[in-house]
């Protein structure tokens, strides 16, 4: 059942040297491939790695937290900005059968393509497809029996921490420019003795409400 796969699912910062297979790590990386997008633009790129020296830095990268250097491997996840251009997105459209007024319609309005609003616009509904990538990609791990832990507080465009680390990551990667630097994803196995707390989230009945908002208020439902 996924709802107790989500349930149990929990980062993890202590991982065992045991390498994960190929087999799985490509199962988890297609995982992220064929995630929900919006209108099919895709707007993401994985780059994996498993070499010591590259997860090393990435720790660095990190504020030198321990689970990136000591994972089986460790996936960047990237955002694509291009995905969204007119030469990009409309051959997405076409693909979809739109007729070319509507693919002109879409390509100009600004609610539909955000590379007709501000870069900050443009960005955030990149991170928003790509959160939807992350999770299936997390989500396959804990299914195969594999532990991850998603690291966003890292050497980005996003936080502006470390910008020369930032920079460093695109070169030693060989990421272009138009891809910003999303997120970690380190995947091993769990060190022993390493259990699965229990999950501390507001009540169902607290976050939920039927037709309309009712301030946490709302009427118990049999859940």
């Amino acid at each position: 059942m996924l709802l107790k796969e989500i349930e149990e699912r929990c980062s993890i910062r202590n991982f065992l040297p045991d390498k994960i297979g190929e087999k799985e790590i490509k199962e988890i990386l297609e995982a992220g491939r064929i995630a929900p997008s919006w209108m099919n633009v895709q707007p993401w790129h994985f780059i994996v790695t498993d070499k010591e020296e590259h997860k090393s830095f990435l720790s660095k990268c990190a504020n030198f937290q321990r689970q990136i250097k000591e994972a089986s491997h460790v996936i960047i996840v990237l955002g694509d900005l291009t995905a969204w251009n007119k030469a990009n997105f409309g051959r997405i459209l076409e693909e979809k059968g739109i007729d070319r007024e509507g693919i002109v319609n879409l390509l100009e309005d600004g609610g539909y393509n955000p590379a007709n609003r501000s870069e900050q616009m443009l960005i955030l509904r990149t991170i928003e497809q790509c959160t939807y990538a992350i999770s299936y990609m997390d989500l396959q791990a804990k299914h195969l029996g594999i532990d991850a832990c998603i690291v966003g507080a890292i050497a980005n465009e996003l936080t502006g921490f470390s910008p020369d680390l930032a920079e460093e990551v695109r070169n030693i990667f060989k990421i272009p420019e138009g891809m910003i630097i999303i997120a970690f994803l380190a995947l091993g196995y769990r060190k022993e003795g390493i259990i699965t707390p229990k999950k501390k989230r507001k009540a169902f009945n607290e976050v939920v409400s039927k037709e309309e908002y009712k301030g946490g208020q709302a009427e118990k439902w049999e859940y």
